[in-house]
């Protein structure tokens, strides 16, 4: 989980990709260290452990997807408010349709790419991007703060909204080329031609080996890890 929060710009790197967390005043939202859980463990067993999830909104990414649908449901029962960013707006409208049948007692918004929208007093631009056969969502906050990942490669003006970010969150699965997610060289590249103040590096594949990956990674680029906590 990825908790975003703006009074203090300090965003925690948790247990998942599938969703994330915005909300106006410092909070710390991840597991603890050395928490695990059983293969039987439930999403409900997994963020029981998670303090105050009821005052959040969440961006859920891939929202109509088979995980995508079942974070919403165990975020829905928690109380959360709900931002579906899906390549496929239709598909999301109609997954609204089903959870307000369903008593849904909160808000669901449906984002599409290249558009905007203000949540908790921070401005938000959503940004086309090319997944292989499919296409993704990047997110730039308060024009500072990027998240681009699901991508190989984007349009020319997306660019223009990353560069000269304070911070990045990029992905970068392995050494070698994708069809449909960015490798080491492609990555380091976009952040050459952006020059970010400071990037981590996501989506991580298992053959990775951070000390490894480290050693390579120019000035103010690391790899990602759960647990990373930055300060803007």
């Amino acid at each position: 989980m990825s908790s975003f929060t703006s009074a203090c710009s300090s965003i925690d790197f948790g247990f998942s990709q599938c969703f994330g967390g915005w909300q106006n005043a410092s909070v710390e939202v991840k597991l603890s260290a050395g928490q695990s859980f059983p293969a039987t463990a439930t999403g409900m067993d997994v963020t029981e452990s998670v303090s105050d999830l009821a005052s959040k909104t969440f961006i859920l990414t891939g929202a109509t997807g088979t995980l995508g649908r079942a974070c919403a449901k165990i975020l829905r029962a928690r109380g959360c408010k709900l931002i579906f960013a899906s390549r496929d707006v239709e598909k999301a409208s109609a997954f609204v349709g089903e959870m307000e049948k369903e008593d849904f007692e909160g808000e669901s918004h449906v984002i599409s790419a290249d558009s905007c929208f203000t949540l908790g007093g921070i401005h938000i631009r959503t940004l086309l991007q090319f997944h292989g056969r499919v296409t993704s969502l990047g997110f730039v906050f308060d024009g500072r703060f990027g998240y681009s990942t699901d991508v190989v490669d984007m349009p020319e003006e997306a660019f223009a909204h990353l560069t000269g970010l304070d911070f990045w969150i990029v992905e970068m699965l392995r050494d070698e080329p994708h069809q449909a997610h960015a490798h080491f060289d492609l990555t380091m590249d976009w952040i050459k031609r952006c020059q970010p103040k400071r990037a981590a590096l996501t989506h991580l594949g298992l053959e990775s080996d951070y000390q490894t990956l480290l050693a390579k990674c120019p000035d103010g680029v690391e790899p990602g890890y759960d647990g990373l906590s930055i300060t803007l």
